[in-house]
Order: structure tokens, then sequence, then C-alpha cells
């Protein structure tokens, strides 16, 4: 989705971008803010610190590091070609990895990989990892489950906006229609012109009857 997130989105987005910048590599610029990245993977850090190393202390940290370079590496990829002319909406939420060409279309339309396989395959990771990770895991699926949440509502904008241009174009026809009637109806001015000529071209009609039918005589 190409759009910008509120406010309440905004805060669903930062454990998203967790997941989301370890799936997609064509996240739009501003989706990839240095602040984002910089404080979600301070979140993680410090949670993996909180937790005891029986619980997946050092995965969760050791995550926290491969999501803030990663972060910052695509960050500064989309920089380098903003400035060599490259066109991309800022705020793109990246495409699903899992949006193979040999899938049916069905799969393809309207994000259905991106909105869910993205979202489960994270969450199913998670449930994988817990054994051996349990911060770690949980933070995979909690991060699925606001990757799912933030898609379904960049999809519901995006589908409000779809209709709001269909609504638009209806509305062109109607008022095209409108303005078309009232043009090739005749005004005043002109209905009047019509009058007065048609009732010339009588008056000289009867008169050419009567002089044929009482000629002068001489």
């Amino acid at each position: 989705m190409m759009e910008k997130i509120n406010r309440f989105d905004w805060l669903i987005w930062l454990p998203a971008l967790s997941v989301a910048v370890m799936l997609r590599k064509d996240i739009g610029g501003r989706m990839l803010h240095r602040g984002y990245i910089t404080g979600v993977s301070a979140v993680m850090y410090l949670l993996g610190l909180s937790v005891s190393p029986r619980d997946g202390q050092v995965g969760l940290c050791m995550y926290a590091i491969v999501v803030f370079v990663a972060g910052m590496t695509y960050a500064i990829k989309r920089w380098w070609e903003f400035n060599r002319g490259k066109k991309q909406h800022s705020c793109y939420i990246g495409t699903s990895p899992f949006e193979f060409r040999w899938l049916p279309a069905f799969f393809k339309i309207n994000r259905r990989m991106a909105r869910f396989g993205d979202p489960v395959f994270a969450v199913l990771c998670g449930a994988l990892v817990i054994p051996f990770s349990g911060a770690l895991g949980l933070w995979l699926m909690f991060s699925g489950a606001c990757l799912i949440t933030v898609e379904a509502a960049a999809h519901r904008r995006q589908r409000d906006r779809e209709i709001e241009m269909v609504d638009g174009l209806v509305y062109s026809e109607y008022q095209g229609r409108t303005v078309e009637r009232f043009e090739q109806a005749p005004t005043k001015q002109q209905q009047q012109q019509d009058a007065i000529a048609t009732g010339l071209d009588d008056d000289i009609a009867r008169k050419i009857r009567q002089k044929k039918q009482n000629p002068p005589r001489n």
C-alpha cells in the first residue's frame, strides 16, 4: 500500500517493522525512518536484557542487532535510489517475498500474500523458535499480529479511496449528461427569433396566396 499511516497505525508499525524489514526489500523510505528502526531495535534489545538467559536473552538481543543493521541498510539504499531519481512511493509498506510468479491470480490480487502470507509466516517462525528462545519467539508472533493489523488498515483505506474514485467518475458522467442536456436545449432568445421568423414566413405566404386567388384587375 502506498499511503501515509495515522498515529495509531504508526505505533503498530514499529513492532511490525521488525518483521517486515527482514522479509521485504522494497519498503518505502519514510517507513524506514531512522527513528523507527532505532526505536524498535532498542526496545527489542532492552526486552532481551530484561529476561533471563534461560528465556532466550541472547536470541532477542541478536535479532535486535540484525534488524537494526538491515533496516539502516535499506534506509540508506532508499536514499541513494531517491538521489538517482528512482520513482517509489515513500510510504510503501513493501512486497511479500512469497508473491511468486507461478501463484494463481487469486493469491496476488488485493495483496493477499502480503496481508496474510507474511504475518502467518512470522507467527509460525515464532512458534518454532519458542522452544529455543522464548523471548524471540513471542516477539516474532507479536510482530506478525501487528503486521496483519497494519496490512488490514492499509487495505481498508486503499479500498475506500478506490470506491471514492469510482463515485467521482459516476458523478462526472452524471454532470456531463446534465450539462449536455442544457447545452442542447434552445435558449429563450433563439426561441423568440424562431417564432418571429416563422410568423413572417406565414404572413408572406398568406399574402402570396391572396394575390394568386384575387389577381389585380386592369
